[in-house]
């Protein structure tokens, strides 16, 4: 009997971002493994579903459970730092929100931010 990747991984989680190079993606996918990092474990590769949602599956309910509780995640790429915040679903939460573009701009802003202190 062969096992799908969709069975393998039926535990999905979504969020917004821009565009992720295929490196950018694994280190995503990477972080969403590390229990101590995200909460997560097992899961599949990346998805784009189009526009700027992404997904990911988790193999165990309990992992997908975990990185939902946090929420938001925080991830440092070569490019900056990236906050991702993960939902249950792949639609906004009210009908009424302006297109992903506004989110587009938070993500924007957030991720060409530096955090630290500075030397003053």
């Amino acid at each position: 009997m062969r096992v799908d990747k969709m069975d393998e991984y039926p535990y999905p989680l979504f969020f917004e971002a821009t565009d992720f190079t295929d490196k950018e993606k694994e280190k995503v996918r990477r972080y969403f493994q590390k229990r101590r990092d995200s909460g997560g474990g097992d899961c599949g590769n990346l998805e784009k579903l189009g526009g700027n949602v992404y997904k990911i599956c988790f193999k165990e309910k309990e992992d997908q459970e975990r990185v939902l509780q946090r929420k938001c995640h925080t991830i440092t790429l070569p490019s900056g730092e990236v906050r991702l915040t993960v939902s249950r679903t792949s639609s906004p939460q009210t009908s009424d929100q302006p297109s992903t573009s506004q989110s587009l701009v938070q993500f924007t802003a957030l991720s060409n931010m530096t955090f630290g202190y500075s030397k003053n």
